[in-house]
């Protein structure tokens, strides 16, 4: 056994950290993602106009989230998941536009 390779345990024990920080940091991005959904549906309820779309924007957010979380989760080297991630995001911020909530018009 003389051409047998050791590993420290310290350089094992690198990719099991790794994979548990990304995998608490995924779960974390998921409950903001859930967190601006709920917001949506609570500023889409108080239009009566738009009854489907208080549904619509949320429920396409939360397929490219889920779709991004589940592709990221499984390969963490690929930017897929973060992409579609991103799209998730983007779509809810996008749906912030189509809210009859004015801005706030407060002057400091």
């Amino acid at each position: 056994m003389e051409n047998a390779v050791t590993i420290p345990s310290a350089e094992r024990r690198r990719p099991i950290v790794a994979a548990r920080s990304t995998s608490l940091a995924l779960v974390e991005l998921t409950a903001v993602v859930g967190v601006f959904g709920a917001v949506e549906l609570v500023l889409f309820a108080d239009d009566p106009a738009t009854p489907r779309v208080a549904f619509f924007y949320p429920a396409v957010a939360g397929i490219h989230a889920a779709a991004g979380l589940l592709a990221w989760w499984r390969r963490t080297a690929n930017r897929m998941g973060a992409l579609l991630m991103a799209g998730g995001v983007v779509w809810l911020l996008a749906a912030l536009a189509a809210t009859t909530i004015p801005p706030s018009s407060r002057s400091d």
